[in-house]
């Protein structure tokens, strides 16, 4: 009585008392991938230690330093925004200039 079986590959091999076991549990399509862990609960669990990580340093670091940290960054900010004027004042005189040569000729 020989049978025969397709994996999940679409391979047909002969099933009968002769095939092992083994043979036909590697035979079959897995249920999950190998080397992905559940999503749902990683998930859960990274922002449950996200959220704790960032109570415990909030509580460390203590109101009155927010401020500070907002008028830092308010600082750097303005500091990135006058560099890019500088970049883009540049960039536009270089283009000028370069019209300017191709235009001569």
């Amino acid at each position: 009585m020989e049978k025969t079986m397709k994996n999940f590959m679409g391979e047909r091999k002969e099933t009968g008392p002769e095939v092992s076991q083994k043979e036909h549990r590697r035979s079959r399509k897995p249920k999950f991938e190998v080397g992905k862990p559940k999503q749902a609960n990683d998930k859960k669990k990274k922002d449950k230690k996200k959220k704790q990580k960032l109570s415990t340093h909030i509580a460390k670091l203590g109101l009155e330093v927010f401020p500070l940290i907002f008028a830092e960054i308010r600082e750097s900010n303005r500091q990135l925004r006058e560099l890019n004027s500088v970049i883009k004042a540049y960039i536009l005189d270089k283009l000028a200039a370069w019209d300017a040569e191709d235009k001569g000729f």
